[in-house]
């Protein structure tokens, strides 16, 4: 029989994860993302600050094996939505991951290696209930498929089977993830759909033809977001008020993040990335006078040894000699 390629989902999980008993959804998720955060990363790999992010935010992480979990990161963001700070981390890990919100977590795939949407699992209604109602507490390491259908099966009260030719492993840590959206994971990541068959819950192989299930719904609100952060790409507001916009002040030993303060009481909160390494704790003495926020920013980071860029609605400070990594 064929080998299915090896199934690896990874969701990372911190402390705060293991004590929180809450319903993982994907409305709590699409809440998460809009909420500010305030990270700092010195070299950390990718995977651990995924679980850095799980542990302040509950926000599960489900990511690719075609993804580079080891790649190192190092920055410092404070400010923006926990959506903005994904954007700028993404940006620097190697192989263009994508993210999408499905089933209670985030899927972390790449653009290489997409994962399609599953057929909508065949089920009847008392199974649909089973799946939806019950709970799981995941916690395997490559895993054998079908010792996860089984743990599964434990789980919803109901029989799961493997359907012909269906091998592989899985690595999974979740707690109190809905029975439902755990097959939807394992399913989607695998290549895999839920059948019935002789009354009896079969994961088979998706077949050529097979019509996706529907799409996770994204609420207004997070639409709202991510529209204002487009325009924000597409006009450079940020950029346009940073030169437009002045301040008068004396700084007498101020630091970045004090700074920083003042011009975010002009205009209005936004995301700031520092360089791994970068100090915000460093400190300038200047005198603005009538002066636009972009050279109040100059003048500081011209003392302190480090220079900054705008692009997304992110505030980027590079220490001197260093080069941008860019925006998407």
């Amino acid at each position: 029989m064929r080998q299915v390629a090896l199934l690896v989902v990874a969701v990372l999980a911190g402390v705060a994860l293991a004590e929180d008993r809450k319903p993982r959804t994907s409305e709590a998720v699409y809440q998460a993302l809009e909420e500010p955060v305030h990270l700092l990363f010195n070299g950390d790999s990718f995977e651990d600050v995924l679980a850095t992010i799980t542990s302040q935010t509950g926000v599960v992480f489900v990511v690719d094996e075609s993804v580079a979990k080891k790649s190192r990161v190092g920055f410092r963001i404070r400010g923006g939505s926990l959506a903005r700070a994904l954007d700028v981390l993404f940006v620097v890990v190697p192989g263009d991951p994508t993210l999408e919100v499905w089933r209670g977590a985030i899927l972390v795939t790449s653009d290489a290696h997409p994962r399609p949407i599953p057929p909508a699992p065949q089920l009847g209604d008392d199974a649909k209930k089973a799946l939806a109602e019950k709970r799981i507490d995941a916690d395997w390491n490559e895993k054998p498929l079908a010792e996860v259908a089984a743990a599964i099966s434990k789980a919803a009260g109901l029989p799961l089977a493997l359907g012909e030719g269906v091998l592989g492993k899985v690595t999974l840590h979740a707690k109190n993830l809905p029975v439902a959206s755990c097959v939807d994971i394992v399913c989607r990541l695998g290549g895999l759909k839920v059948v019935t068959e002789s009354e009896k819950l079969v994961l088979a192989k998706v077949a050529a033809g097979d019509q996706p299930g529907p799409a996770e719904t994204v609420p207004d609100s997070f639409k709202a977001a991510e529209a204002a952060a487009l325009r924000e790409v597409a006009t450079g507001t940020l950029a346009h008020r940073l030169l437009t916009e002045r301040l008068t002040k004396s700084f007498d030993k101020a630091t970045l993040d004090e700074v920083v303060r003042e011009v975010k009481s002009k205009i209005g909160g936004f995301a700031v990335v520092l360089d791994q390494g970068f100090d915000p704790a460093a400190r300038a003495t200047f005198e603005a006078k009538d002066a636009t926020l972009k050279t109040v920013l100059a003048r500081t980071l011209d003392q302190i040894g480090g220079w900054f860029e705008v692009g997304g609605g992110v505030l980027r400070i590079h220490k001197k000699g260093t080069q941008p990594q860019g925006f998407r």
